[in-house]
């Protein structure tokens, strides 16, 4: 079993990687999480242009939904390092009527699987973060990879649908919860 992090919540854990609740002590990197092109291209500008900011995301964001429905996005841990790798989890889009599936790895860590094992992961825990028989997850036209995974996940593609925080149309994919 490998060693993590001592009092963290963790949320799941496999080998190389484990989910935790974000805290304003990650400050640092979802500012610089958020501020990378793959972040800017794929999910927008979400205006973390310094610390105070990026503890104002936090606490307004990931740990205000963990309090309000039980769930959120967590920072993705690399469990032999004990260093934040991106974020993954669930988002309530008040456009969606239900959870959304949604993941960030930091540029650095592009292409060795982590996006997929942390999915696998939050998909592994549905149960235990929501009560919901089915998951949504969007993305960009342009974003084949992540097309991709949400196939490799067994997401089904809906259609397209206008976020109402974006003037973009996003792809919709859809995926029954066992």
């Amino acid at each position: 079993m490998t060693q993590l992090e001592p009092g963290i919540d963790v949320i799941a854990t496999n080998d190389t990687v484990y989910l935790r609740k974000i805290r304003t002590s990650d400050a640092a990197f979802i500012q610089t999480l958020t501020n990378e092109k793959g972040w800017l291209e794929q999910i927008g500008d979400k205006q973390v242009y310094s610390l105070s900011d990026a503890i104002k995301f936090i606490k307004e964001g990931p740990q205000k939904t963990y309090q309000r429905f039980g769930f959120g996005l967590y920072l993705i841990v690399c469990c032999q390092r004990h260093i934040p790798l991106g974020v993954c989890g669930l988002l309530k889009r008040s456009y969606l009527n239900a959870p959304d599936l949604g993941y960030a790895i930091s540029e650095e860590y592009y292409r060795r699987g982590y996006a997929l094992m942390s999915c696998k992961l939050v998909l592994a825990t549905m149960k235990k973060l929501s009560n919901t028989k089915i998951l949504y997850a969007s993305t960009t036209k342009t974003n084949y990879a992540s097309q991709k995974l949400l196939m490799k996940l067994g997401f089904n593609q809906e259609g397209a649908l206008l976020s109402q925080d974006s003037v973009e149309n996003l792809l919709l994919f859809k995926r029954a919860i066992d």
